[in-house]
This record gives C-alpha cells, structure tokens and sequence, in this order.
C-alpha cells in the first residue's frame, strides 16, 4: 500500500469513528509520511496517534536497532499550532494562578471531582505537572512544565484527556 492509500484509509477510518476533516487532517509529505493535526483541542492528541500509528511503517537493523534506509513510512500526529495557541490562550490566567502558588512544592488544582493536577518543581528535578485520578497513586498524564507556556498546554492535553474519560 502506498504512503497516498494509507493517507486515504486512515481518513476514512477517522471518518467512520464520527471525526470530520474540520476537526483532523491527513496529509502526506513526500513519498515516506502522514502529517495528522488535530484541529480540535478537545480531541485526545494520544487516541488519534495510537490509531495513526498503525500505518507507521519502519524497518531496523535486528542487530543494532538503527533504522533502515528506503521503504519505511512514518507518521506524524499533533495538535494544529494555531488551534492548540488559541486553546492556550484560554489557559495562561489558570497556569500563572499555578506558578504564582508554587515555590519549591507541589501544588493540586483541582481539574474536577474525579482528577487533580498536581504541579511540582522541586530543586533538582525538572518542573511538571500531573494529573491523577483522585485516590488512586497512577499519574495519566505528565507534562515538562518550565513556564506559563508550557503549563497552559498542558492543561489544554488534560482537558481533553478528561473530557473523553
């Protein structure tokens, strides 16, 4: 099957799971790869790779691991950059709200009555935010959170983690 018949298939198989090509679009680039942007911020980024990656094609060396030139088909899948910026915009009072109560510990916003998001920055680590479902000691979902920017886009990835939940 060629890197345009995979193309195909996939946005018909996106097409029959009910997602329209306003909310996700797929586009090859050169003869090796599909581009997948999500236009929809409240569509989980994570679901629509998972299903995207099942076209991802690429062979390695048994030996060593290093991938093979030629014949291999890769798959990209992200948020569109002007949707997941204007998302962010909507976030970046909640994520200064975030920075401005944490020092050097972590601090839980509470996401809804089932999950929290906590946020750590602890000397030495590298700052992120978790969410968790409440009672339970599983993260679903970490981010790397060094500033304002970072912490609003992460808060749009939860938002829709949890809203598919």
């Amino acid at each position: 099957m060629t890197i345009t018949e995979k193309a195909k298939t996939l946005r018909k198989e996106l097409k029959s799971l009910g997602y329209t090509a306003k909310q996700i679009s797929v586009t090859t680039k050169d003869y090796s790869s599909i581009r997948v942007k999500i236009k929809d911020v409240s569509i989980y980024l994570k679901d629509i790779e998972t299903l995207a990656n099942t076209y991802k094609c690429v062979s390695r060396d048994a030996g060593t691991g290093e991938i093979l030139g030629g014949g291999n088909d890769y798959v990209f899948t992200s948020y569109d950059y002007e949707a997941l910026k204007t998302a962010k915009s909507f976030k970046m009072d909640d994520a200064q709200k975030i920075l401005n109560s944490c020092e050097n510990s972590g601090y839980v916003y509470k996401a809804n009555e089932e999950y929290s998001i906590i946020y750590y920055n602890k000397d030495g680590y590298l700052p992120k935010i978790v969410c968790t479902k409440d009672n339970t000691n599983y993260d679903e979902i970490t981010c790397i959170a060094h500033n304002q920017h970072d912490i609003a886009e992460a808060l749009v990835r939860i938002d829709s983690f949890i809203a598919k939940q």
